[in-house]
């Protein structure tokens, strides 16, 4: 076939957008590695730090300055689209603007909200949330109806899928994501919120040489437990504070949690501020860090006694994909996708309410429990993404004809 120009919404991109930032990275960097006979054009937040690595890379960038899920995304990023003569589009996320009629590839990561559509994922007062979620399900619902080809990341995401869109059967494809790589980037400034000053440092810049370093850096003893990602409320979070006020007098862990500071980190920092987890000075039970760059975030990895990954249901859980790959052991939740994505990688511990977890862990700390964690096996690399999705992409193009 020859060679045709595929565009990837790249406003997600980056670590610093969590889950969906490293998926637009790793399918990027399986195309341009492994794809063939294709330009790809990138369409780019003008603000976005990103613009000139991504340019370096040979992406043709379009500026896009529309927010996601804002209405300047519905409206406006249609038109930017076509003036840029693409012949396909990838979203790597749901968010395909209403008003775009053009070819389009979408991924579905999880359908969490269909699940949890509770007021507490959102800082909306109730009506505005609730006339957010309708938004939600309708931007969902027809993303999936129009597209030429959706995308599922995981074997459980596509049942979910077709347990509420039936319809879509015909052009479902289960396309896996890799294990994935920390990349070298630079850390970044952390942005302290107001209320988490007392817990974050102000300001956390350079790169540690060594395990001594990075302890010191972050304030952090060891032992410690690792969580690394947004807070969502179905993350599962509460119920570990509440676990960890009973659990750190007796194990003696810390617990380290790397994520963006967002109104979800500061309900749960309060939360283990009233729970006493939070000192002013010295080691607390709990230490709250922030976004955490790629060279720290491996240390932190590597160092940690366990990953610790609570979900009540997860997309992928690509943190976790990232413990394994750093050699560190995991705990986590049975639910959802995670036992088909960490295999026997992980040990598997009950997290459906306070009292269970607090025993799998206590029985973990204290040794009763063997977690030695077997030999964990990429079943995916970048050369299956970029064949997987060059397969699809061609598919596509081939019915247009």
């Amino acid at each position: 076939m020859a060679k045709f120009r595929l565009g990837i919404d790249l406003r997600l991109y980056g670590a610093e957008h969590s889950g969906l930032g490293r998926y637009s990275a790793e399918i990027l960097d399986a195309l341009l590695r492994y794809g063939h006979d294709l330009d790809i054009v990138g369409f780019v937040d003008s603000y976005s730090a990103n613009k000139e690595k991504l340019a370096a890379l040979g992406v043709a960038i379009i500026d896009a300055p529309y927010r996601p899920y804002s209405w300047q995304e519905q409206i406006l990023l249609p038109s930017v689209i076509a003036k840029a003569k693409v012949d396909l589009v990838h979203f790597p996320h749901f968010n395909v603007p209403l008003t775009y009629g053009g070819p389009y590839v979408v991924t579905i990561h999880d359908l969490i909200m269909h699940h949890f559509p509770w007021r507490t994922t959102s800082q909306r007062v109730a009506p505005v949330f609730f006339m957010k979620h309708l938004a939600y399900r309708a931007t969902v619902r027809r993303a999936i109806n129009r597209a030429r080809a959706v995308i599922a990341v995981s074997r459980y995401t596509a049942e979910d899928i077709l347990t509420y869109y039936p319809q879509v059967a015909g052009r479902l494809k289960i396309i896996l994501e890799p294990a994935p790589i920390l990349g070298s980037q630079s850390d970044m400034k952390l942005g302290v919120s107001r209320d988490l000053k007392r817990s974050v440092p102000e300001v956390v810049s350079g790169e540690c040489r060594d395990d001594k370093d990075i302890l010191l850096k972050y304030n952090i003893g060891r032992p410690y437990i690792l969580i690394v990602g947004n807070l969502y409320p179905h993350k599962n979070t509460r119920t570990v504070m509440r676990v960890w006020q009973r659990l750190y007098p007796l194990a003696k862990r810390q617990l380290v949690i790397v994520g963006r500071l967002d109104v979800f980190a500061r309900r749960l920092y309060n939360e283990a501020l009233t729970l006493g987890l939070v000192y002013d000075s010295g080691e607390s039970p709990v230490r709250f860090l922030g976004f955490v760059g790629d060279h720290d975030l491996r240390q932190l990895y590597r160092m940690a006694e366990y990953y610790l990954n609570p979900s009540l249901l997860e997309g992928v859980g690509l943190t976790g994909l990232e413990a394994l790959a750093m050699g560190t052991l995991v705990l986590s939740s049975p639910n959802g996708p995670l036992p088909e994505i960490y295999q026997n990688g992980a040990t598997y511990i009950p997290v459906d309410n306070e009292e269970v977890m607090y025993r799998a862990l206590y029985k973990i700390f204290n040794r009763q429990v063997n977690t030695t964690r077997p030999e964990f096996k990429e079943s995916y690399n970048l050369k299956d993404v970029a064949t997987s999705l060059e397969n699809c992409y061609y598919e596509v193009l081939r019915s247009k004809e």
